[in-house]
């Protein structure tokens, strides 16, 4: 039994008959747990008598069947809001065995715009946050087939649920927002809490990507879930990455128009695109820009055939989780001017490739993209993704730092070998607080810093891992570039 409080800082209260255990909780973000006490109170009563005057006392709004509650920050940004926000949710529903159920939306967002009116259809269309909260309730609203089935069966399924019609949903789903300020709420089954499970807590992982009910993976349930809340047939299913593919067909190549691109680098890519489509039968070769398709629903169409993602970090990478089986990103990454005369080499989302065993992540080479990407640099990357995807590859020949880049491969090598760097990535520091914002904030988009012990604060001013905290990492860390730095092996220096 549960009640939300009618008031700003969204408090919920616990209602229990008895001595019945309930572990210490409380509410986190990315600041670091909250108080057990200020923010969820347990109360308990010697029998249910009691409990039903203490609600009644209350006068609450009953909320029927399964509700979630979760938080938004970033609202108009499509991947957070899909990985920071939707993905969590199915994550916290896998604990329970409850991902394929419908459930009614509560969202706490710092980011509502209260005159726009995102429940007509052109707002869709004109906003990004109003998608957003059209996925939030499509998904909520869409309910699965508890039964399990093979991947070939999947590719050939219908995109249908086993829920309403989309108009339906449309029509009855709402999306519910928190705190309600003079209204307490009465769940009948509420589940809050994902343990951090979204991209922003993600280092070389997505988590929890492959630990669902029965070890299922997470990633793929929640991306074929998304596309059936729109009526969509998900992205194609594949054991192999040349399963299921027409005899003579073409590979389906995207480079997004990254707004990390100037004019050079657009020029490069331009060409690029047109050497390939001239002189490369097998691939057909598109420069994309994502703005302008709209509405959301429209990318998601679009993105399920892609074959070959190329593109630099940052929000376009995400749609790399959404292509189908037996696809190839190109990560052409990015060097980040941290300072006036401080330039950083950075792939950004690297844990976006580890979290899926049946794609493949290629990396621009760092001389290149330190000196700037070229022509032949590019069509070079696209045809070594030609030759991956025709040359059959599969989860049996996988390994995590196949689609990891020298910084990523790095990372991991002394993560394994220190503890105290484990804790760390985590948010825990040398004495075993937890505070995430503390201690390494959003690493997954700054590897490359740790490795090169480029501790140029961003602009939310982190405390990145320090040599004081974890002396053993970073002795490792020196052993190993010093080791490098006097190698004869000239290739091994460049990477």
């Amino acid at each position: 039994n549960v009640l939300l409080s009618p008031r700003r800082d969204v408090r919920l209260h616990l209602l229990v008959v008895g001595d019945t255990f309930v572990p210490s909780m409380g509410f986190s973000k990315w600041g670091g747990p909250s108080p057990q006490d200020q923010r969820v109170l347990l109360h308990r009563f010697e029998d249910s008598e009691q409990l039903e005057a203490f609600v009644s006392e209350r006068s609450p709004q009953r909320q029927a069947g399964l509700s979630v509650i979760f938080s938004q920050y970033y609202q108009n940004n499509w991947a957070h809001a899909i990985w920071d926000a939707l993905y969590p949710v199915h994550v916290a529903l896998a604990k329970f065995g409850k991902h394929r159920e419908s459930f009614v939306p509560y969202i706490y967002t710092k980011e509502r715009n209260p005159s726009r009116n995102c429940s007509i259809p052109v707002a869709e269309n004109e906003s990004m946050a109003c998608a957003m909260e059209e996925a939030y309730r499509l998904f909520a609203a869409t309910s699965q087939a508890r039964t399990a089935r093979t991947k070939e069966e999947e590719s050939h399924s219908s995109p249908q649920g086993s829920g309403p019609s989309l108009e339906n949903r449309l029509e009855s789903s709402e999306l519910k927002y928190v705190p309600r300020v003079g209204e307490w709420l009465f769940f009948d089954e509420l589940v809050m809490g994902c343990g951090h499970a979204g991209q922003y807590a993600s280092v070389l992982t997505l988590p929890f990507h492959d630990k669902g009910p029965d070890r299922e993976n997470l990633v793929d349930s929640f991306v074929h879930r998304l596309f059936q809340a729109y009526d969509l047939t998900p992205p194609t299913a594949r054991t192999h990455s040349s399963e299921l593919r027409a005899p003579g067909a073409k590979l389906k190549a995207v480079i997004t128009k990254n707004k990390r691109f100037d004019e050079s680098t657009t020029a490069v890519l331009e060409n690029a695109a047109r050497t390939l489509n001239r002189n490369l039968p097998g691939v057909e070769v598109q420069l994309v820009d994502w703005g302008s398709i709209r509405p959301f629903h429209k990318q998601l169409e679009y993105v399920r055939d892609v074959d070959i993602h190329v593109s630099s970090i940052g929000t376009a990478m995400f749609f790399s989780l959404l292509l189908p089986d037996g696809s190839v990103t190109i990560n052409l990454g990015h060097v980040l001017q941290r300072q006036a005369n401080a330039f950083l080499p950075d792939f950004g989302e690297e844990f976006i490739g580890t979290s899926r065993s049946l794609s493949r992540t290629l990396f621009a080479p760092l001389t290149e993209l330190n000196s700037g990407l070229s022509t032949g640099g590019v069509v070079a990357l696209v045809q070594q993704a030609v030759d991956l995807i025709n040359n059959d590859f599969s989860t049996k020949d996988y390994g995590i730092d196949d689609n990891l880049s020298i910084f990523g491969r790095f990372f991991r090598s002394y993560m394994a070998k220190n503890s105290s760097v484990q804790a760390a990535v985590q948010g825990f520091d040398a004495n075993g607080t937890w505070s995430f914002r503390n201690n390494i904030h959003c690493p997954n988009r700054f590897i490359s810093s740790l490795v090169l012990e480029s501790w140029i604060p961003h602009e939310h001013d982190a405390v990145w891992l320090r040599r004081d905290a974890h002396p053993g990492a970073w002795r490792y860390v020196e052993q190993s570039l010093w080791r490098l730095q006097r190698s004869s092996d000239v290739d091994a220096q460049q990477r």
